[in-house]
């Protein structure tokens, strides 16, 4: 396991706040702990967007093949007729 590097950070009232409060309400052994559960949230977040558009390129792209194919699938033959 890497070691973990030391980070000074400056935080406003509020922040602190929520931090102690997060750590009382779910036991984390750490205000860093908490942060590092922040951290790991916001990477699955960014995970989710970059995977969210790449839905939506392949959505276009899938829309354009479809487009292309529309025409071949109304050329008059059923799927009897193969």
């Amino acid at each position: 396991m890497p070691t973990a590097q030391k980070l000074s950070i400056s935080l406003d009232p509020a922040a602190m706040a929520f931090i102690d409060v997060y750590r009382q309400n779910h036991q984390t052994a750490s205000r860093s702990q908490v942060i590092h559960v922040a951290l790991q949230s916001l990477e699955r977040q960014e995970h989710e967007r970059s995977l969210e558009a790449a839905y939506r390129l392949s959505s276009k792209e899938d829309a354009q093949i479809n487009a292309e194919f529309d025409p071949a699938a109304m050329d008059g033959l059923n799927h009897e007729a193969w």
